[in-house]
């Protein structure tokens, strides 16, 4: 766990040092809630250009995924017998893990807002808002159960597959989802149409939606104002809901997986043993 907490801080730090410049581009005064809001993917439009653009600034969650992919997984591939013969309860062990991985997940994005906050503070002056406390709040939890659930997933499917394939799955899956926004552009509008509210609720199916924090809406006023760019019913707290009950799941489908798979025959990445 060690050697994993210095990987994240490292990566997080060092991705929130790169980003830093193109918050630094930002007109003056800078509040930290759109800082917080350019995390979470701001000013998304659905249009190819956007959506274009939406697809490069996902690279730190793949990077996440890529770094932990195989963190629970790596078990079943070094001396795997010899470790689980010492480890009898599969179950516990393998939410003990989650638990570990899930902190990682919300280090990471944290760690980046911070240190770009750091950063960004020393050149320019930043105005620290009330809102910006509650949008940092929603950006962490949503965005680190998506990369619980994700990265975990990828850890699952190795066991039955191999990290490779369970690695395109999973991000293609992601890219498959962003790529499919563009529907909502003429197909299923979400401006100017009579149908705004089907459309709302078919967006909801859509699990990279829920990563834009602007497109959501609160019924807290503090933050209200700063969000709900399409002015449609999408609560954070919805999607806090339905990315923490996907976690519940995957925890559940992977637990299963875990107590029914064979140590001894399962590393994929040799062919066997």
């Amino acid at each position: 766990m060690t050697q994993a907490l210095w990987k994240c801080l490292l990566f997080a730090s060092g991705l929130g040092m790169l980003q830093s410049f193109a918050i630094l581009t930002m007109p003056n005064p800078l509040l930290w809630s759109n800082l917080i809001l350019w995390f979470g993917f701001s000013n998304t439009e659905i249009i190819l250009v956007y959506i274009i653009d939406l697809s490069i600034k996902l690279l730190p969650l793949v990077l996440f995924q890529v770094i932990f992919g195989t963190y629970l997984y790596q078990r079943f591939c070094s001396a795997s017998v010899y470790y689980f013969s010492r480890c009898p309860n599969r179950i516990r062990w393998f939410l003990k893990e989650s638990v570990k991985l899930y902190l990682l997940a919300v280090l990471y994005p944290l760690v980046m807002v911070l240190t770009t906050t750091l950063i960004v503070n020393f050149i320019k002056p930043i105005d620290f808002d009330q809102s910006a406390f509650l949008l940092l709040i929603y950006y962490v939890l949503i965005h680190s159960l998506w990369l619980f659930i994700t990265t975990t997933l990828i850890n699952v499917l190795a066991i039955m597959l191999d990290s490779s394939a369970a690695f395109v799955i999973v991000v293609g899956f992601q890219l498959t989802s962003v790529a499919l926004l563009l529907l909502w552009e003429n197909v299923w509008p979400v401006v100017d149409s009579p149908n705004i509210s089907l459309h709302s609720l078919l967006l909801k199916f859509n699990p990279i939606a829920h990563l834009i924090l602007t497109w959501h809406s609160s019924n807290i006023n503090l933050i209200k104002g700063q969000i709900n760019q399409f002015n449609l019913s999408f609560d954070l707290n919805e999607t806090v809901i339905i990315f923490a009950c996907l976690s519940v799941f995957i925890l559940f489908i992977g637990s299963l997986i875990v107590k029914q798979k064979e140590w001894i025959v399962l590393n994929q990445e040799s062919g066997g043993m």
